[in-house]
């Protein structure tokens, strides 16, 4: 999967972003609800 985002991209990325993205798998939000002023559902 890296690799076919460095080819898509057209570089390399740096051997740290590749390490905390395996660690951290891209990242996900704490909160995942938020109030607003209009209903949405």
């Amino acid at each position: 999967m890296i690799d076919e985002a460095e080819q898509t991209l057209g570089y390399k990325l740096p051997n740290s972003y590749i390490e905390l993205i395996k660690i951290k798998n891209g990242g996900s939000p704490v909160h995942t609800c938020y109030p607003t002023a209009t209903a949405t559902s």
